[in-house]
């Protein structure tokens, strides 16, 4: 069963994952403004509850604005029309539900393929820092020089002092073939003061990629559980469980990591796919529960011959940023203590969204239903999956000295389960 329409990412969180981070931008008032907001002066009322007025008040601030504000080129008609529908949406109190203007959207969707126009770095706010956390194997950022660590002090020339990481990452980014400097300290090195000139570039974030951080242990990194398509994604995946279980056969893997921290989600198909590498056919692994109740369950398929041999141990590792998707994951295979989970407790994102694309290009995400684990409990921030060994993650340690305190810890379990 495909159902892309559950594609159910966290848009804020996969956007921070790649890099990626929505800008201020202007547009030019369009022609076909005037009758868009002519909808709302003769909107139909009759559906809202308890509503007994019109659209007289938000003509009058719009108007009071118009006349009154004190800088005349903030006012874009249009930036204010689709900023009353998002204030609408938000109103639901619903991070999973919102609405995306025309080049939202176009972003979004791109940031659903793991592709965006940039440097290939992912940044993090520090304290008062922006501090690179990471940068992608091949992309400009590394092969100008730039690493794990740096501080950014200006990008540009221009100092980023009291900016937030939404500030940074928008300067940062921007078209393909064109130049961004930045000047940077290096702690690492003495806390040197570089300055690294990168040439922009179509950046391609790996969906999954193969590690080997110790003899006889196999580490799975999966960053999403999308890709173009789904079907580009089940295939990446499929090739990739193959030269795993190729290693296993040779006896050159002993025991599997699957890193899932920082990974937003992505295709419910996904999740449930890579459960069915591990666990028994038909085995449940996630309920969907819709205003009726429990309306679907989703489980396991026969993968044959590419199943994980159930004598191979597996640690799962998960972060406050893993959601949704690589939640049900984490959660499945701990129910059925297929696996052990280490790491922070999860994001809690438990819910099902449909999308639909608006005549203007705009696009609308609404949830729709909630997820529950085998447990039969909702995943949510009240239920969240917590993992069997609580490890925080030491920045520090990662960033003076490259060493992964959670991946350590991983080791140190899968060792002791190796040996014995």
């Amino acid at each position: 069963m495909r159902i892309r329409q559950y594609k159910d990412l966290l848009f804020l969180v996969l956007f921070f994952f790649v890099g990626f981070v929505l800008g201020i931008y202007t547009t030019s008032l369009k022609p076909s403004f005037v009758s868009k907001v002519g909808i709302l002066k003769t909107a139909n009322l009759n559906g809202f509850k308890n509503y007994s007025t019109d659209f007289s008040l938000f003509w009058r601030v719009y108007n009071i604005l118009q006349e009154r504000y004190v800088d005349p080129s903030k006012l874009d008609d249009e930036g204010m029309y689709y900023g009353a529908i998002k204030g609408l949406v938000s109103a639901l109190k619903d991070p999973a539900t919102v609405f995306l203007d025309p080049q939202e959207k176009e972003e979004y969707e791109k940031s659903l393929r793991g592709e965006y126009e940039g440097i290939g770095a992912v940044l993090e706010q520090v304290g008062p820092q922006i501090q690179v956390v990471g940068v992608f194997e091949g992309a400009p950022a590394q092969k100008a020089g730039l690493q794990a660590g740096d501080i950014i002090l200006e990008v540009d020339g221009d100092p980023v002092t009291g900016k937030s990481l939404v500030e940074v990452v928008t300067q940062i980014r921007g078209p393909k073939g064109t130049e961004v400097t930045l000047k940077v300290v290096r702690p690492t090195n003495g806390n040197e003061v570089k300055s690294i000139t990168i040439v922009r570039d179509v950046i391609e974030a790996p969906s999954m990629r193969i590690e080997r951080p110790e003899e006889g242990i196999i580490l799975l990194r999966i960053s999403r559980f999308t890709s173009e398509t789904l079907q580009d994604w089940l295939l990446e995946l499929s090739t990739t469980m193959s030269k795993i279980n190729s290693e296993i056969a040779n006896k050159k893997a002993k025991a599997l990591i699957i890193d899932l921290r920082g990974n937003p989600g992505g295709y419910l198909e996904g999740a449930i796919e890579f459960v069915s590498y591990f666990l028994p056919k038909d085995t449940v692994v996630v309920y969907k529960e819709s205003r009726e109740g429990i309306d679907a369950v989703f489980r396991t398929r026969d993968q044959g011959s590419l199943k994980i041999p159930e004598n191979i141990p597996v640690v799962v590792l998960v972060d406050s940023f893993s959601a949704s998707a690589s939640e049900i994951v984490a959660g499945a295979l701990q129910h059925y203590k297929r696996a052990y989970i280490i790491g922070e407790t999860t994001f809690g994102k438990g819910t099902v969204q449909d999308a639909i694309l608006l005549e203007d290009g705009s696009l609308l995400k609404y949830t729709v239903s909630y997820w529950l684990l085998p447990n039969k409990k909702r995943l949510s921030k009240d239920h969240p999956v917590v993992p069997d060994k609580e490890v925080r993650f030491d920045r520090n340690l990662k960033l003076t000295k490259g060493i992964d305190n959670q991946l350590q810890a991983a080791i140190k379990y899968l060792r002791s389960k190796i040996h014995n």
